[in-house]
């Protein structure tokens, strides 16, 4: 039996023929580690973006979560008088006996809260189990505010209330208001 070549030796499948260049049939096991490589490289490139997208689209939820909290919270405190009734020289802070928000009756009362237990409670002091809100927290500082040429009789007109927003121990939101007592 003689080959296509014309040799007298028949050449088996999977041999070489001397004088005939190797023709391989296949990948050698460093081409397919190459290869593996670089698309695993170029799956992550493209893969990353995606990823990037989705922790800002969570990061921008978290961000409006905290402002919607801050805004709620802060409209509740504008809700309640400047001074508590027959008070002409508050200091900040609840008065004696307003263990909870839902008796606080002034804006200075809210001076000094804190849900530093990482946890949203409602007005009437209740925690709120929406999961969503978990890790979320407020405080609240309520400062007097006087201005250099101020008469010296007008005390205690303005305030400055400051509800900061945290997730975790971040702060995430601070929103101001400056108030003017009403007389």
């Amino acid at each position: 039996m003689t080959a296509e070549n014309g040799s007298k030796h028949p050449v088996l499948p999977g041999h070489h023929e001397p004088g005939r260049p190797f023709l391989r049939r296949g990948f050698t096991l460093v081409e397919a580690l190459m290869a593996s490589s670089i698309l695993a490289i170029v799956a992550v490139t493209a893969i990353l973006p995606f990823t990037v997208g989705t922790q800002n689209a969570v990061e921008a939820q978290r961000l409006e979560q905290a402002v919607e909290l801050g805004e709620s919270l802060m409209e509740e405190i504008l809700a309640r008088s400047f001074l508590a009734p027959g008070e002409s020289a508050p200091t900040p802070g609840p008065e004696s006996g307003e263990t909870s928000r839902h008796q606080y009756n002034s804006i200075d009362d809210y001076s000094g809260y804190s849900e530093s237990d990482r946890v949203i409670r409602n007005f009437k002091g209740a925690a709120v189990s929406d999961p969503s809100m978990a890790d979320f927290w407020r405080t609240v500082t309520v400062t007097y505010v006087t201005f250099p040429d101020q008469q010296s009789g007008d005390t205690n007109s303005l305030a400055r209330i400051e509800v900061s927003v945290f997730h975790g121990s971040r702060l995430m939101a601070k929103l101001t208001r400056l108030v003017s007592r009403e007389d």
